[in-house]
């Protein structure tokens, strides 16, 4: 998103979602100087609201580094755009 020009990223809406099992503070002061445009939700997701965000959604992100089988992988990106490795990318 730094990386991005302003016109674009005024364009952005990225929402994280999901219960992490990890230190987030990483994560929470990369996204804190980009304001709005992104937003952490750090929290359980039902089953029911699982369809509701990847029916909102453009592009999908999962946090795999390896992964043979995914269910949610494979339910919610059937008509859009995935990539796991992105969400593994250094932070910087």
């Amino acid at each position: 998103m730094r990386r991005l020009e302003p016109q674009i990223r005024a364009r952005c809406d990225i929402l994280i979602v999901g219960k992490p099992y990890m230190d987030t503070q990483a994560l929470e002061a990369a996204v804190a100087p980009l304001g709005g445009s992104v937003r952490l939700e750090f929290r359980f997701v039902p089953e029911a609201e699982i369809r509701t965000l990847f029916a909102a959604s453009d592009v999908l992100v999962f946090p795999y580094r390896e992964i043979d089988m995914s269910g949610v992988l494979m339910a919610g990106t059937q008509d859009r755009p995935a990539d796991p490795r992105l969400a593994h990318r250094r932070l910087r």
